[in-house]
């Protein structure tokens, strides 16, 4: 007996074709007459630099799409805002195709932790963009736009410039810090003070001022939080200080500065009130400077500052997300990681 189970090949040799009954036996395919052992079940294998093409993704698709709707809005929102509704669409339609892409049975959600990641950098370059544009590339972009007069006096009707953005009076002219005045609005203190041309006692200047029938100043110093109570000597805004500084850069009447005109009007009544010297009707109020460019270069440092922090936390960030998703915990049952199949 044990002679004849050789022959035929063993116990599974036993059965024709290797077969038991009318089934394969395990471990068998049958096909004709012939039986063969089925390969064993494996997975997939990975593709070549797997690593390097999952984290790339993961990591540094969302980071360019940040950067690129972070740039437009800095250098193209100002003059045209449909190229930013176009790029922020484009990059919304792309994580959406992202996150609906069907994946096998048993597959990761890779594609999905792709396109939730674009939608996340194109929703937080939105938010960011927006308030650096508002805070600083609009105000930039606003003073390009406006002309520069040079050689005014302080005498002149504010009237003929209403046009500047930037403002270089005569050599004489100065800030009258001893009229100045400072009106307080919510937590912050509006200041003002007028503008003048230079004489060695103010308050003689004023009383020929009024003795010349003139009751009205043209042009303001302005600033924010720079000055007490009506006391001259506090009066800090800008470069007051500078003994060079004869220039202005002025408080647009639109943009997100434009309500502070409307205090800075009330705080120049106001010192009309305290000194005797009443805003001309169509005044104009402005930051005292030194240099009118330099001064409108500071909201383009300050954006491209806010820019480049923003792009290295977001870099930061995107460098922790993609990496626990791609070496998170395993995902369908435990069987695969998050990361493990790309294509």
């Amino acid at each position: 007996m044990t002679m004849d189970l050789q022959a035929a090949g063993g116990y599974g040799g036993g059965f024709p074709g290797g077969r038991y009954g009318g089934s394969p036996a395990p471990g068998y395919s049958y096909e004709g007459n012939e039986a063969f052992m089925a390969p064993p079940l494996m997975a997939p294998p990975r593709p070549v630099n797997f690593h390097t093409r999952s984290l790339g993704l993961l990591v540094m698709l969302p980071v360019l799409v940040f950067v690129a709707i972070s740039l437009c809005y800095c250098w193209v929102y100002h003059e045209k805002p449909a190229v930013i509704w176009s790029v922020t669409a484009f990059c919304l339609c792309l994580s959406m195709l992202f996150m609906v892409a069907r994946q096998k049975n048993g597959a990761p959600r890779f594609w999905f932790n792709v396109g939730f990641l674009v939608l996340l950098a194109t929703v937080a370059a939105n938010v960011g963009g927006q308030w650096n544009f508002h805070r600083h590339f609009f105000m930039y972009w606003a003073y390009e736009g406006q002309r520069e007069y040079s050689n005014v006096s302080p005498k002149e009707p504010a009237l003929s410039h209403l046009d500047g953005g930037k403002l270089i009076f005569t050599d004489d002219a100065r800030v009258d810090a001893a009229a100045s005045v400072g009106l307080l609005e919510g937590e912050d203190r509006l200041c003002v003070a007028p503008i003048v041309v230079a004489s060695s006692d103010s308050s003689s200047w004023r009383a020929a001022h009024a003795a010349a029938g003139r009751s009205s100043i043209e042009y303001w110093a302005a600033g924010v939080n720079c000055c007490g109570d009506g006391d001259g000597r506090t009066f800090t805004c800008d470069d007051i200080r500078n003994k060079q500084a004869h220039a202005g850069l002025v408080f647009l009447d639109y943009g997100p500065r434009r309500k502070l005109l409307e205090t800075f009007v009330k705080a120049a009544k106001e010192a009309g009130t305290t000194h005797g010297m009443e805003p001309a009707q169509d005044a104009m109020f402005v930051m005292w400077v030194a240099d009118p460019d330099d001064a409108q270069h500071w909201y383009w440092h300050a954006g491209t500052s806010f820019l480049a922090g923003g792009t290295i936390v977001y870099l930061a960030f995107s460098i922790v997300i993609g990496v626990m998703m791609h070496f998170g915990p395993a995902d369908r049952g435990g069987k695969q990681k998050l990361g493990s199949r790309i294509l």
